[in-house]
């Protein structure tokens, strides 16, 4: 060999593993068999529900979670997120067409936005992209849905504190 000076192209300097010295970096060594195969197999799992990708946020992929059967038939829902300390949920619902929710009275406050589809509430039409809101005390009756909709409740029990 000369006493040229090795660059990146020249095989000398990958088999020394320097990728370019003059910037420090070395070459990368494969990972152990075992290694790579932990990473593939947790890459294949099944995502997770619920995420913390950085502190503060929580990130939830409904479409990981199953739906679970309601309070009536064809209503269903996913329970995204709890809050303790708040007394705060939030819950993903879907009615199925023609099906209805049993009549209730809030001991919290209710809000609710309509994602898909349309249902009737206490004699009122709710479309794709209304809200409603009811305070504690209220009550809600004749729910029912005759083309499906799905929907998401906020669920805030502090603001029915004293």
């Amino acid at each position: 060999m000369t006493d040229e000076k090795k660059t990146s192209r020249s095989p000398d300097a990958r088999s020394e593993g320097a990728l370019d010295p003059r910037i420090g970096l070395a070459a990368v060594k494969a990972a152990p068999d075992s290694l790579r195969a932990r990473v593939l197999a947790a890459i294949g799992a099944a995502p997770q529900i619920s995420t913390s990708p950085r502190a503060g946020v929580t990130l939830v992929r409904t479409e990981a979670s199953e739906w679970k059967n309601g309070p009536a038939p064809g209503v269903r829902y996913k329970e995204i997120h709890r809050d303790p300390q708040r007394g705060a949920r939030s819950i993903l619902y879907r009615m199925e067409p023609g099906s209805k929710f049993p009549d209730h009275r809030h001991d919290f406050l209710e809000e609710i936005f309509v994602l898909e589809g349309s249902a009737w509430l206490s004699g009122q039409l709710l479309r794709a992209g209304d809200y409603c809101r009811s305070n504690p005390g209220t009550e809600d009756y004749a729910i029912s849905t005759a083309e499906g909709t799905t929907f998401l409740v906020f669920l805030t029990e502090e603001a029915a504190r004293p």
